[in-house]
C-alpha cells in the first residue's frame, strides 16, 4: 500500500505542477503529437519504479536499515555496468578498477552481518536491479 500511495502522489503532484506552471517543463512542447509513443516508453519505467518501491520496502521486513543502505552502494557499480552494456559509458581500465574498489568496500562493509536473512538480501537485489535499469533506461 505504501508503494501505491508513493506512486499515486508522485503522479498527481507532477501533473498538478505541470498544470500550474507549464513553463517549468520546457521539453513538454516537443512531445505534442507523440504522447502515445512516450506512454509506451514510460510504462516499463513505471513498472520498474513499482518493483523498486515494493521490493525495497519489503526488504526492511527481513533486514536492518544499515545493512540495506550498505548493500545499496552496489548501485553505483550496477548502473555503470548497465550503462556500458547499452553504450552510454565506455569501460576503461581505470573505471573498472574504481568499480571493483567500490564493490570491495561495500562487500567488506556488509560482511559479518549478525542477523543476515537471505530472502531479504535477494528482495533488496531485485529492488536495486529494477532501480538501476530504470535509471539507465531514463538516460538511454
Amino acid at each position: 500500500a505504501l508503494a501505491c500511495v508513493h506512486m499515486l502522489s508522485t503522479f498527481v503532484l507532477c501533473n498538478a505542477f505541470y498544470r500550474i506552471r507549464p513553463d517549468f517543463y520546457p521539453t513538454m512542447q516537443e512531445t505534442e503529437g507523440k504522447r502515445l509513443q512516450l506512454l509506451a516508453w514510460f510504462c516499463p519505467l513505471a513498472v520498474l519504479f513499482a518493483v523498486d518501491l515494493f521490493c525495497s520496502n519489503q526488504a526492511y521486513v527481513y533486514c536492518s536499515l544499515v545493512f540495506l543502505q550498505l548493500v545499496k552502494q552496489g548501485n553505483l557499480a550496477l548502473v555503470f555496468l548497465l550503462s556500458c552494456a547499452v553504450g552510454l559509458q565506455v569501460c576503461t581500465r581505470a573505471r573498472l578498477v574504481n568499480v571493483v574498489w567500490i564493490l570491495a568496500g561495500a562487500s567488506m562493509a556488509v560482511s559479518g552481518q549478525v542477523d543476515f536473512v537471505f530472502a531479504g538480501f535477494v528482495i533488496q537485489l531485485i529492488s536495486q536491479f529494477a532501480e538501476c535499469v530504470k535509471n539507465v533506461m531514463g538516460d538511454w
